[in-house]
């Protein structure tokens, strides 16, 4: 018998990568999950490891006999934006280092589809661990996910949806916003799922993300359709948004978003297109969200 190849594992607490996990899951790997923090039982996770990712010597260890590596752990919303280089990049570079002295047979990276140049901080640590990885492995793939729902969290396209179906008015960016293409939780851990560890997709940057792109406009219209509401609309001008990203930035004032993200809302960004896959219509998730509400 085949001895399991070991899959290490960062950012595995995440509804993302438990559902991949949960998709990938099989008697030919071993799953071994890093954490700085101790973690429920998970009948997924064959052993948790307590420690920190930037501890060098801690990252050797880790590194033992592993096949591949599946890096998750990031920083996404910081006040502080060195906390994005320390862990965003410098952690995956000690990774991609120890992964390269074990001659890991793949590396496999979960990245954004917010990681473009004109993205902020946030995207330019990705950038960073992206280009490392390719300058330093000979084997590996890297996932940037789009704006994902169905994840149960009050963040992102979440928090759009929630505020449309509860508030009276909603604010968002004004001015000329790239469009997200959201895509359901299932759909991309199916697409990761397809893509995970096949040698015919190894050394690609593989966006992704949802079949229909959407602004704000077109977003609040459909879900004030389902929701059988019309909410007041109030856009804050882009240039109001970075007048207040400077205040941040000067002031350390914590108000509910990181100041890079100004940056990151208004980057151009890439989108793939999927000819053979069945997306989850987000209209669908709408009318199930109301539901979810009305129980």
């Amino acid at each position: 018998m085949m001895p399991k190849k070991i899959v290490l594992i960062t950012g595995a607490s995440s509804t993302l990568i438990q559902s991949l996990l949960q998709k990938i899951s099989n008697n030919n790997f071993h799953f071994r999950a890093i954490s700085r923090h101790p973690q429920p039982q998970n009948n997924l996770i064959d052993e948790w490891i307590i420690g920190d990712l930037q501890n060098e010597n801690f990252v050797k260890q880790i590194m033992a006999n592993v096949s591949i590596v599946l890096h998750a752990a990031a920083v996404t919303h910081s006040s502080d934006v060195l906390q994005y280089v320390d862990v965003n990049y410098i952690a995956t570079k000690k990774l991609v280092e120890a992964a390269k002295n074990v001659r890991v047979e793949n590396f496999i990276f979960i990245s954004s589809r917010a990681a473009v140049a004109s993205g902020g901080e946030y995207a330019e640590s990705k950038l960073m661990a992206e280009n490392f990885i390719k300058s330093n492995l000979n084997c590996w793939q890297i996932f940037r996910p789009s704006e994902i729902f169905g994840t149960n969290k009050n963040e992102g396209i979440e928090k759009i949806i929630h505020d449309i179906f509860y508030k009276r008015f909603v604010i968002y960016p004004g001015g000329n916003v790239p469009k997200l293409y959201p895509i359901a939780v299932s759909d991309a851990v199916a697409l990761m799922a397809k893509y995970f560890n096949h040698t015919n997709f190894q050394n690609q940057t593989i966006t992704i993300n949802g079949e229909v792109g959407y602004d704000f406009h077109e977003i609040i219209s459909l879900a004030e359709k389902v929701f059988n509401k019309i909410v007041v609309r109030l856009p804050i001008p882009k240039s109001i948004l970075f007048f207040i990203e400077k205040v941040i930035r000067i002031t350390k004032l914590n108000i509910g978003f990181a100041p890079d993200q100004v940056h990151r809302l208004y980057a151009q960004k890439e989108f793939s297109v999927e000819n053979d896959f069945n997306f989850s219509s987000f209209e669908n998730y709408l009318n199930e969200f109301k539901k979810a509400q009305n129980v």
